[in-house]
């Protein structure tokens, strides 16, 4: 697969054999694939230094942009992240959503510093997990944007979280800022490869064979996808 592609949700990849056959198994909404922009925009977000884990490396869009010594699970590629017990300055991904609790549970017995990407929703959605954040330590800041910039389904916002352990300061909440995406690129989002607007003749050639919504050389239509890959 090549690096600079990234997909949509393994219920999306009808025609896509090596993603339904690695993440077929796997439920629908914790496969999600964080597009390649958006992983190198929150990993310039954050002083990303130390020992940094990327729990659910998916097809590794946030690996492209974190540290080099960056270590990785991913549990399609035999590395469990609940059998992961180092400890680590920094945890950088898209978690999965049907396992969230635990998820951050196991988290924050593990890392200083913690950042996520899924909707806000899922953060607040009941008083045990937002008590279970502030016994950890508290929220640094939410940078929160639409879901369909990102390519996500669901039609209420997405936010990328800051936890960090024994924070009890003020939280920054604010709308990401993504003016520096230049106003000649555009963003397929089918398969969230940036382009720039005198290059969409050769779009159908550059379409990645393995994105189901680029297959045949379409695109420029909404991407769909649901929770917890990249």
């Amino acid at each position: 697969m090549g690096e600079k592609y990234r997909m949509g949700g393994s219920h999306g990849q009808k025609h896509n054999p090596y993603i339904k056959g690695k993440y077929g198994h796997l439920n629908k909404n914790d496969v999600v694939f964080t597009p390649d922009w958006l992983c190198e925009k929150i990993c310039s977000m954050f002083n990303i230094v130390g020992d940094v884990l990327e729990p659910c490396k998916g097809e590794g869009a946030f690996m492209n942009h974190l540290p080099k010594n960056t270590e990785w699970c991913e549990i399609t590629e035999g590395r469990n992240y609940y059998d992961y017990n180092k400890k680590v300055d920094w945890i950088v991904t898209n978690p999965p959503y049907s396992d969230f609790n635990r998820f951050l549970e196991h988290s924050f017995n593990l890392a200083e510093n913690i950042v996520l990407v899924l909707p806000l929703s899922k953060m607040f959605k009941s008083m045990g997990t937002i008590k279970s954040i502030m016994n950890y330590g508290g929220i640094v800041s939410v940078h929160f944007l639409s879901s369909s910039k990102a390519g996500f389904p669901f039609g209420f916002p997405s936010g990328i979280f800051h936890l960090k352990r024994g924070y009890n300061g003020k939280t920054l909440f604010k709308e990401l800022d993504l003016e520096e995406i230049k106003d000649n690129e555009s963003i397929c989002s089918r398969c969230s490869k940036k382009v720039n607007d005198d290059t969409e003749t050769k779009w159908s050639e550059e379409a990645d064979p393995y994105c189901s919504n680029c297959f045949k050389g379409n695109y420029a239509v909404s991407l769909t996808s649901e929770g917890g890959r990249e």
